[in-house]
């Protein structure tokens, strides 16, 4: 009999094949088995919340035939957050998979049922795709909007366009890569044009490196007026970061924090930055007053470091600081989903009054190689 279970380690071979067909069918070439196997391990047995015990009862998932096979899986990790200071149990999902031969099966919808009925007081998703939101929807569950909005800022727009271009075909990236050399001269030239939005960014506060203690200690304090926010120990932190620092290429990810003229420690911001200068920012926190300068030194510190743009998960207590620096905004998914039973904690989400950044969702966890 076709059944919902939890995930256990001799699954992790069967998971990894699965993964392999869904994401990476006749696309780009998929991680080895080896370190598919390896990652599943960590990501699900060996991180901070699951590894100790403390989260009991919330587990990855699999949804397995009568004969034995796996065709479906989604995968769960334990987070904790502060509703009003009181401690709640997240449970946050990743790779929400069904094998493409099996899908009439409802095994998605089994698969989400039973998560969704799990001792967690939330369930949230920040990568969930189009087929995934129908069935999380009409199984009772929302997306939030707000936390769905992207927000995106061009440094450099002559290299981005060019780059889009690149994207396209053998022949038009032959000829971006032609007028690659008169880009300088384009943007010099849209920033006297428009000197607002594309003009050389400025800053004004005093920047200095974020070690993880000092990060640990500002997010217990800083996004203390959201009524929803992470809670977070040094452990869980500290591997957030490394797994992060891992993806963003080892020592390229950038963690800065920002000071004022009297030494008061006004705000924050990591952001990665690949190799085609495009980049992802993971946090950004500031105060109410001092938000829009912090912007201001993100994007000069990005421009000065070579980035063509920067973009990042709109955070809506500061979407007016976001326009006001000539950032563009887009809607389209990945999408940010939740699901709870508590009230209360749906209507922090729905006021945009929950702190959610790139480090409390799947960013730093995902598979290296998609």
């Amino acid at each position: 009999m076709n059944a919902v279970r939890p995930f256990t380690k001799k699954d992790i071979p069967q998971v990894s094949k699965l993964f392999q067909k869904v994401f990476f069918n006749n696309r780009q070439a998929a991680p080895s088995s080896s370190k598919l196997n390896a990652y599943f391990e960590e990501m699900f047995f060996h991180n901070p919340w699951t590894e100790g015990g403390t989260e009991e009862g919330i587990s990855s998932l699999v949804y397995e035939t009568s004969d034995g096979a796996i065709i479906g899986f989604i995968g769960i990790i334990p987070r904790r957050m502060l509703l009003h200071g009181r401690r709640i149990r997240v449970a946050t999902s990743m790779h929400f998979m069904v094998e493409p031969g099996s899908r009439s099966t409802l095994a998605g919808v089994q698969l989400l049922k039973t998560f969704f009925s799990g001792p967690q007081d939330l369930s949230l998703t920040d990568s969930g795709g189009a087929v995934g939101r129908k069935i999380w929807e009409g199984l009772g569950g929302a997306t939030a909007l707000a936390y769905s909005i992207n927000w995106m800022r061009l440094l450099r727009p002559s290299r981005y366009v060019l780059r889009l271009l690149e994207r396209k075909n053998r022949l038009l990236k032959l000829f971006a890569v032609a007028l690659r050399p008169l880009c300088p001269i384009v943007d010099a030239m849209a920033s006297r044009a428009l000197p607002h939005r594309f003009g050389k960014p400025g800053a004004t506060l005093r920047a200095s490196e974020l070690d993880q203690e000092t990060l640990l200690a500002c997010i217990s304090q800083f996004p203390s007026d959201y009524a929803l926010r992470p809670d977070y120990d040094p452990g869980s932190l500290f591997w957030l970061l490394a797994k992060a620092d891992q993806l963003a290429r080892p020592g390229v990810l950038r963690k800065i924090a920002l000071r004022d003229a009297d030494d008061e420690l006004v705000g924050w911001y990591l952001y990665e930055l690949s190799a085609d200068g495009l980049g992802e920012v993971l946090q950004i926190v500031g105060r109410k007053k001092s938000f829009g300068d912090v912007l201001d030194h993100l994007f000069y510190h990005g421009w000065r470091n070579g980035a063509i743009s920067l973009s990042g998960r709109l955070d809506p207590k500061f979407a007016q600081e976001f326009s006001d620096k000539y950032c563009f905004f887009n809607c389209g998914g990945p999408w940010t989903l939740t699901h709870s039973r508590n009230p209360e904690i749906l209507q922090a989400i729905y006021q945009g009054d929950l702190f959610l950044t790139r480090l409390e969702g799947e960013w730093c966890v995902r598979c290296q190689n998609e």
